[in-house]
């Protein structure tokens, strides 16, 4: 059972911005695959994301949501299976 789902992330800001530094750098010093991107490749990345060319954004190709009933159900079917009395 798949209780979650990948669907990337972009997380954006002015340029220099703290947010974006810091995950860029948190991304690289765990190895997770991401990309950088400025303004214009942004656009051209993701062109439903229309931002100034001041802005730039950190793209995280395996970041995504969980889908909590899912999961849950998952967790009581494991559950109920492993213990025992």
């Amino acid at each position: 059972m798949l209780c979650s789902s990948k669907t990337g992330l972009v997380v954006a800001g002015k340029h220099k911005h703290p947010e974006v530094h810091n995950m860029r750098k948190v991304m690289a010093a765990a190895g997770n695959k991401h990309e950088f991107l400025r303004g214009k490749e942004l656009r051209h990345r993701f062109p439903m994301i229309q931002l100034p060319d001041l802005f730039e954004a950190v793209y995280e190709y395996d970041a995504g949501f969980l889908k909590a009933d899912q999961c849950l159900r998952a967790y009581l079917v494991r559950s109920a299976n492993t213990i025992s009395y």
